[in-house]
């Protein structure tokens, strides 16, 4: 049987765009921020891998190649190189892809990634969010909110939410000042108010902080406005605590 001839400059940049795909999305579907330069880096990579099994016995390479990204880089980058030495595989297999077909391929990945981000999105924000009875000075105001799992921000050992500050409609004097910082962004200082009192409501059942600490942002937290504020991580807890006791009681 005839043998097709492998180049191996286009065997290595047809891998690279088909592992750099591979890779975005794995890590969306893994939940993982690497970042454009971290997936670059993998892409090169695994494609120097794809290209030295044209040397290697394939299914040699494929096993220890697996079992070693197993053991020290866990699933992401274990998903990832059984994807991408897989896919190195077929093409050595099969022979050369046509260049059109793998940009094409570009194209629906993107969208594909775009897609899952879109509906992971969605999916977050409806179990997370949450409305808001805020009491200040006397006043109640109702807002949405949305249980940030990263927000770990505390100020004397108290947990504080954040509060867009131009949906509050009085005028307040902050009794403190937490620093924050944001990977990636910008980095400071919000104040900080001390409200009577809170109520998170779910579907089923709600909780009351006496005394929550809120620090203000004229940052818009939503584009869409779905929420103006982000509640700290614990209410997380606060809550599911507070369904148990629930269920108990009624079961």
């Amino acid at each position: 049987m005839h043998q097709p001839i492998i180049y191996i400059d286009s065997y290595f940049l047809v891998n690279f765009f088909i592992d750099l795909q591979v890779v975005k999305i794995a890590e969306v579907l893994l939940e993982q921020k690497r970042g454009m330069n971290y997936c670059i880096r993998t892409a090169v990579a695994l494609s120097l891998i794809a290209c030295i099994g044209l040397w290697l016995k394939f299914s040699v390479l494929f096993v220890v190649g697996i079992t070693y990204l197993m053991i020290k880089r866990r699933k992401f980058l274990a998903l990832v190189g059984a994807s991408l030495l897989l896919s190195g595989g077929i093409y050595f297999l099969d022979g050369m892809y046509k260049f059109p077909l793998v940009l094409s391929s570009a194209v629906v990945s993107s969208f594909l990634i775009q897609l899952i981000r879109y509906i992971k999105t969605k999916n977050h924000t409806e179990k997370f969010m949450v409305s808001v009875d805020l009491a200040i000075k006397g006043q109640t105001f109702h807002f949405n909110a949305l249980i940030d799992t990263g927000n770990r921000l505390y100020t004397y050992s108290k947990p504080v939410h954040i509060l867009e500050q131009s949906v509050l409609p009085i005028e307040v004097i902050p009794s403190r000042y937490v620093s924050y910082q944001s990977i990636g962004k910008e980095s400071g200082v919000l104040p900080v108010i001390c409200a009577d009192s809170m109520i998170v409501q779910m579907e089923s059942h709600s909780i009351e902080i006496l005394k929550p600490m809120i620090a203000l942002t004229k940052t818009r937290l939503n584009r869409k406005g779905e929420y103006q504020m982000l509640l700290h991580s614990e209410i997380e807890r606060s809550l599911y605590v507070s369904e148990t006791q629930l269920k108990s009681r009624c079961s």
